[in-house]
């Protein structure tokens, strides 16, 4: 999937990070809760 569904809104944005600066919670296995989307820029 190239971009979002039209009907999504942003509710929370996190700071952008890099692998030298990447949060605790990402390093260990973690899931987001139903109906919720993740979009990551590279």
């Amino acid at each position: 999937m190239k971009t979002l569904p039209d009907n999504v809104t942003a509710y929370k944005k996190t700071p952008v990070f890099d692998e030298t600066i990447i949060p605790k919670g990402l390093l260990k296995s973690h899931q987001t809760k139903a109906g919720v989307w993740g979009k990551l820029l590279f």
